[in-house]
């Protein structure tokens, strides 16, 4: 084991610094991307603190199981969920997610709204950040991008030098180990909550300092 870390460990959730609190109890979440790495943390996180999740992914038989395992676990924190297995690029699917959501929220607005294809595609959706904020700001919505550490998830499993990539990353971050999805939807629960609406507009590193000393 190499040092700093520590086997079997879980980052403290949002929860456990709240006493089992539920301070998004009755509000509600849409996440693009829910039924794995940072999307389905965030569920399961936001769900914990009594946040309703509205979740889009797209996922065939053999990873339909993770979509499941994360109803299962928001409902299990006695949050309400509705996930959908859809395209969310294909226009008339995209109308029926929007339908079914207004429908559910009963005219309350949305609390959070999360992307996670944005860990991805980061730059396109950072250089837009002052036209966001230019736009949407002024009604009060908060636009923040996360800039996650190296993270193992099924998404980043998928570049070639994946493995070099995480022992390189465990060995120089200063916290000993690896970013973790956890990590990421903590930090956004911490972002959702009230008297946080003038942090916005930011490129917010979740990383334990890795970026800076990479």
């Amino acid at each position: 084991m190499e040092k700093g870390t520590r086997i079997g460990y879980r980052p403290p959730s949002m929860v456990d610094e709240l006493g089992g609190g539920r301070p998004f109890e009755g509000e509600w979440a849409l996440i693009l991307g829910a039924s794995s790495g940072f999307g389905a943390a965030t569920a399961r996180e936001l769900g914990r603190l009594g946040m309703g999740i509205l979740g889009v992914h797209l996922d065939r038989k053999a990873t339909l199981p993770l979509a499941e395992a994360v109803v299962a676990d928001v409902e299990g924190a006695g949050s309400p969920v509705h996930l959908f297995n859809v395209n969310a690029a294909d226009d008339e699917r995209r109308s029926h997610v929007c339908a079914r959501a207004v429908e559910l929220l009963g005219g309350k607005p949305l609390c959070v709204f999360m992307h996670s294809l944005a860990f991805g595609t980061l730059k396109p959706f950072v250089t837009d950040l002052p036209g966001q904020q230019t736009s949407i700001g002024p009604v009060g919505v908060a636009v923040n991008a996360i800039r996650a550490g190296v993270t193992d998830t099924p998404a980043s499993r998928k570049i070639p030098v994946a493995e070099y990539l995480f022992q390189e990353a465990k060995r120089r971050n200063p916290g000993g180990r690896l970013t973790t999805p956890e990590d990421v939807a903590t930090a956004i629960a911490s972002l959702a909550l009230p008297g946080t609406r003038w942090i916005s507009g930011n490129v917010i590193g979740v990383d334990a300092g890795e970026d800076v000393v990479l």
